[in-house]
C-alpha cells in the first residue's frame, strides 16, 4: 500500500500509535525486568538470611551442649543431670533441623562442603558426648573430665568456626549477589537507553517520513499558487495521489483549466472589441462616403436636368448615377455591419438585378473578354435587400 493513497489524519494517527505503542511496550518490558531482578534479589536475600540465622542457632546450640555437657559433668545432684540430659537432647535436635534446612537452601560447591564437614563434627561430638556421659554414670569423673577436654572441647571449638565459615560464606555470596543485581540493573539500564535512542530515531525518521510526504505536497501547492498569482497558466500539474494534499492538487488543476478557459474567452471578448471598433470606424468611413456619393449623385441629376437635350451628357450622367447607387450599394454591408443602416426587404426580380451586374461587369473587365448571361425565363422574385445582393 503507498503512504501517498492514505489519508493524512489516519496517516498521523498511524505514526503516532505506533510510537506509542513502542514506548508502551518499552515501559511495561522495563518495568517487568526490574521487577523480576527486584523479586529474584529480595528471594535470594530471604534465602541468605534463612542460612544464617540457622547457622546463628546452630552455633547457639553447640554453645548450649558445650554448657550442659559442663553442667552434666561438675554437677553431683541426680534431677540437675536429668535436666540437663533433657537440654542437650532438646540442643541435639534444634542442630539436627537446623541442618537439614539449610542443607535444603544451600546450591553452592563451597557451602556444601563446610556443611559436611559440619556434620561429620557433629556426629563425632555427639558420640564422645555419649562416651562422656556413660562414663558419668560409671562415676568415672576424672576420665570423663579428661576426655571432654582432649576430646568433646575441640570439637565444640570445631563446629563454632564451622558455623562462623558458613555465615561468612554466605555473607560473601549475598556481597556477590548484590555486586551481580547492581551489574544487571546497570547493563539494563544501558539496554534501554540504547533502546530508547533506536526507538528515538527511528521515531524521528517515521515522523520525518509523514511529515516529508504532507510538506512536498503543500510546498508543490505553495509555487503552483504563486504562479498563478504571476499570470502563468503553462503548467502542468500531476496528480499522483489521493490523499488531502492530492485533493487540493486535483482542484488547483481544474482551477488552471478554468482560469484558461476563462482567459481564452477573455481573449475572444478583446477581439470582439476589436472587431466591433473596426466595425464603428468602417461605419464612420462608410457613412461619409456614402454622404459624398449622395452629393456626386445628386449633382449628376442636376446636370442631366441642366441639359436634358444633350444625349451625350444624359448618357454619362445615367452612368455616374448607376455607379454611385452601385457605390452606395457596396456601403450599404458596412453601415449595416456596424448597425448604422437597417436592412430594407423589398420584392426583388433576381434577373434585372443579374442584368444590372452584367452591364456593370462589361464595363469594368473590357472588350477583350466576352462576358455573357443566361437567364430563365421565368420571373426569379425573392425579398432582400438590394443593396446586399449587389
Amino acid at each position: 500500500m503507498n503512504l501517498k493513497d492514505i489519508p493524512i489524519k489516519v496517516r498521523l494517527g498511524m505514526g503516532l500509535g505506533l510510537i506509542g505503542l513502542v514506548l508502551v511496550v518499552v515501559i511495561l518490558l522495563s518495568l517487568w525486568i526490574m521487577k523480576s531482578d527486584y523479586e529474584a534479589v529480595d528471594e535470594f536475600m530471604e534465602r541468605s538470611n534463612r542460612k544464617i540465622w540457622y547457622a546463628s542457632v546452630i552455633s547457639d546450640a553447640v554453645h548450649s551442649i558445650r554448657v550442659h555437657v559442663t553442667s552434666h559433668l561438675h554437677s553431683p545432684d541426680q534431677e540437675t543431670q536429668n535436666l540437663s540430659n533433657v537440654q542437650l537432647l532438646t540442643a541435639r535436635a534444634t542442630v539436627v533441623n537446623a541442618l537439614e534446612e539449610i542443607e535444603k537452601l544451600e546450591t553452592t560447591e563451597r557451602g556444601r562442603e563446610i556443611l559436611r564437614k559440619l556434620k561429620g563434627d557433629l556426629s563425632e561430638a555427639e558420640n564422645r558426648c555419649d562416651r562422656i556421659l556413660e562414663l558419668q554414670r560409671r562415676r568415672q569423673f576424672q576420665g570423663a573430665h579428661g576426655a571432654f577436654i582432649r576430646e568433646v572441647h575441640p570439637l565444640l571449638t570445631s563446629l563454632h568456626q564451622h558455623c562462623r565459615e558458613l555465615i561468612t560464606h554466605q555473607e560473601q555470596q549475598t556481597l556477590l549477589q548484590r555486586q551481580a543485581a547492581a551489574a544487571s540493573h546497570e547493563s539494563t539500564q544501558v539496554f534501554f537507553i540504547l533502546f530508547a535512542l533506536v526507538v528515538m530515531v527511528i521515531s524521528a525518521l517515521t515522523g520525518f517520513h509523514v511529515s516529508r510526504s504532507i510538506t512536498v505536497p503543500l510546498q508543490q501547492g505553495v509555487h503552483i499558487a504563486n504562479r498563478l498569482a504571476e499570470g502563468d497558466l503553462s503548467m502542468d500539474i500531476r496528480v499522483c495521489r489521493r490523499d488531502e494534499a492530492g485533493q487540493l492538487l486535483e482542484a488547483m488543476k481544474n482551477m488552471v483549466g478554468r482560469l484558461r478557459e476563462a482567459k481564452d474567452l477573455e481573449q475572444q471578448l478583446r477581439q470582439s472589441q476589436k472587431l466591433e471598433t473596426v466595425g464603428r470606424l468602417a461605419g464612420g468611413i462608410a457613412h461619409d462616403f456614402n454622404n459624398i456619393l449622395g452629393a456626386i449623385l445628386g449633382s449628376a441629376e442636376l446636370m442631366r436636368a441642366n441639359h436634358p437635350l444633350d444625349a451625350s451628357v444624359t448618357k454619362h450622367c445615367r452612368s455616374i448615377e448607376q455607379a454611385v447607387k452601385k457605390a452606395s450599394g457596396f456601403v450599404k454591408p458596412l453601415l449595416t455591419f456596424s448597425r448604422q443602416q437597417t436592412l430594407r426587404l423589398e420584392t426583388v426580380d433576381l434577373r434585372s438585378v443579374l442584368e444590372e451586374f452584367h452591364d456593370l461587369a462589361r464595363r469594368v473587365i473590357g472588350v477583350h473578354i466576352d462576358f455573357t448571361l443566361a437567364l430563365h425565363p421565368e420571373p426569379l422574385v425573392v425579398r432582400a435587400d438590394t443593396s446586399q445582393l449587389s
